[in-house]
């Protein structure tokens, strides 16, 4: 039994330096996968950037990555968009390990050009995540892809 309970350390202890040693040799900054909309209407809503980061500090995204720790409190998602000229609504999807976690329903004003939502992290939060950015059809503006870890 303890022969097992050994190899089964040395195995969890391996894949977690392969995971260490592919996010410090391939970092990445928060993926975005950016799928254009194309409607009749001149005041559609577009995404001009979105990250994921710790916190917002004067309307700036602070600490962005695509790995966080879960010992941070808070992970949000920052975006930016192209202003209107009409209150707007669309919607964050956070899925973790493609499972639906939380859905964010955010209302934009007339001019806006960036809001954030997040989630506040628990220690069953590990793995990966994503973000999915809709707009009120369900069509997806961007896709963002990031990690709790250790």
């Amino acid at each position: 039994m303890k022969r097992k309970m050994t190899k089964l350390i040395r195995l969890t202890q391996a894949l977690t330096m392969l995971f260490i040693i592919q996010v410090v040799a391939f970092p990445v900054v928060a993926i975005e996968e950016e799928k254009p909309i194309t409607t009749a209407s001149e005041t559609r809503l577009s995404v001009s950037s979105s990250v994921m980061c710790e916190e917002i500090k004067d309307g700036k995204p602070v600490n962005v990555s695509a790995v966080f720790s879960k010992k941070l409190d808070r992970i949000n998602c920052y975006t930016r968009f192209k202003p209107l000229d009409r209150d707007t609504t669309f919607f964050e999807d956070w899925y973790r390990r493609d499972k639906l976690n939380t859905r964010k329903t955010i209302s934009l004003k007339p001019n806006s050009t960036w809001t954030y939502a997040g989630i506040f992290v628990q220690e069953s939060d590990m793995g990966p995540w994503r973000v999915e950015i809709t707009n009120e059809n369900g069509d997806i503006l961007h896709v963002l892809r990031f990690s709790i870890t250790d």
